[in-house]
């Protein structure tokens, strides 16, 4: 995770959080401009 890089599947088991609950936060940090995700199976990275 040098780059800044999480994938979905690492970004869930790190917060416990299930699929859906975790792109749901996901899309809200999205559109504030907090992350930006690489396509919707790509990495999520910090802005």
């Amino acid at each position: 995770m040098n780059s800044g890089l999480i994938t979905l599947t690492e970004l869930r088991r790190m917060t416990g959080l299930t699929i859906y609950s975790t792109r749901h936060y996901l899309d809200k940090a999205e559109r504030c401009g907090d992350v930006y995700q690489a396509g919707r199976r790509g990495g999520i990275f910090p802005s």
